[in-house]
């Protein structure tokens, strides 16, 4: 089932290459935020666009909310790097921890400090 919506006019063959250009794309983005782009899971992934539809739909599953990478990062990790605030806010709402680290040793408030995301530390020291 694609999430895409697309004219019937296009062919299989271009909703498969957009599919993949999103792929590659996602790729990119989280290898410049250093980020491994083997092992997020779709949380975190929603957590780094402000999928905040998704984002809920998987935290009605407790267990995931500081659920980590292969760097240990968590998805409120993903949302501060993803620059989502309200993100944030459901993460934390859910339980989300602010002060775990990643194998680097960063915290969420770290990396929101950073990246000089005022908006977002303001979410965190609430």
């Amino acid at each position: 089932t694609s999430f895409y919506r697309t004219p019937r006019s296009l062919s299989s063959l271009s909703v498969l290459s957009s599919s993949i250009a999103s792929l590659a794309i996602t790729g990119d983005l989280l290898e410049h935020f250093g980020l491994s782009s083997s092992y997020p899971s779709e949380l975190h992934i929603s957590c780094l666009y402000g999928e905040r539809s998704k984002v809920r739909a998987f935290l009605m599953d407790k267990g995931v909310v500081n659920s980590t990478d292969a760097q240990g990062k968590t998805p409120l990790m993903y949302a501060v790097i993803g620059k989502q605030p309200k993100c944030c806010v459901m993460l934390l709402r859910s339980g989300a921890e602010v002060d775990l680290k990643d194998q680097s040793g960063m915290t969420a408030i770290l990396l929101a400090a950073k990246y000089e995301y005022e908006d977002v530390i303001k979410v965190l020291l609430k």
